[in-house]
């Protein structure tokens, strides 16, 4: 109901994980990793020599036995509840996201371009697993030993049942296709797409801010043949002739 501003650090803070009720981790900014003995009232600063990239997710599968990961690959652990962490070799130099542990021995790791791992020694070795796709994937869940879901970028939702040997897109039964868009790479803007009353809108920047920008887009003429558009209140294709409104 009430909740208090903490600030141990200056860094961004990624991911927490607790292992009772005194004592957990939380990980950030280049490297670092913060614990707590007393609920969280003070965190104290862990120094891992050698580590200075971001990490993204952190797991405890036991009180003592913890993972965490983060960009360019790096996989981290401690078997001796924080107190010292040993890197692992992951096979990858790709940006992890999300950790997640099925018991003591099977675990899965995703992150970007489409990328799941998995381990069945606990977190020791990693291997690949073929997700049909290349968006970045935000997190992962297993229901039991076999079912398990992945949600990533651009409202992508990954499902198996057969502990990840096959992964295989999931459409919610209740969903309306109301828009057609194709996706900037760099930043996943919608770069073009038919709204609502049949708008059409195009991006003109691939800035960030644009997000939640009240813009409109005035044409004076445009033509579309096959797959150029050529700007000259009237659109139309060869076939049609028509008058509309855009706005974004």
């Amino acid at each position: 109901q009430n909740w208090v501003v903490n600030r141990p650090a200056n860094r961004d803070l990624f991911s927490i994980a607790w292992t009772g009720v005194a004592k957990g981790f939380v990980v950030g900014e280049r490297g670092l990793i913060m614990n707590t003995t007393n609920g969280g009232a003070s965190w104290d600063v862990l120094v891992i020599p050698g580590l200075t990239t971001d990490l993204n997710t952190i797991v405890f599968k036991s009180a003592n036995v913890a993972y965490a990961a983060g960009k360019a690959g790096v996989v981290i652990k401690t078997t001796d509840a924080g107190l010292s962490w040993d890197f692992v070799d992951a096979g990858t130099d790709i940006d992890f996201k999300s950790m997640y542990f099925r018991g003591q021995s099977t675990a899965y790791l995703v992150g970007e371009n489409g990328t799941i791992l998995k381990s069945i020694n606990g977190g020791d070795t990693w291997t690949s697993q073929t997700s049909t796709t290349t968006n970045r994937l935000n997190s992962v869940y297993f229901v039991d030993a076999n079912v398990g879901f992945v949600a990533g970028n651009v409202g992508l939702m990954l499902g198996t049942t057969d502990g990840g040997a096959n992964w295989k897109s999931i459409r919610p039964a209740d969903e309306t296709l109301v828009d057609v868009k194709r996706f900037h790479q760099e930043t996943t803007l919608p770069e073009n797409g038919i709204g609502l009353g049949g708008a059409i809108y195009v991006l003109d920047a691939k800035t960030l801010d644009r997000v939640g920008r009240a813009d409109s887009i005035s044409f004076n003429r445009v033509r579309i043949q096959g797959n150029e558009a050529f700007t000259g209140s009237a659109i139309y294709s060869d076939n049609y002739d028509l008058k509309f409104i855009t706005n974004r």
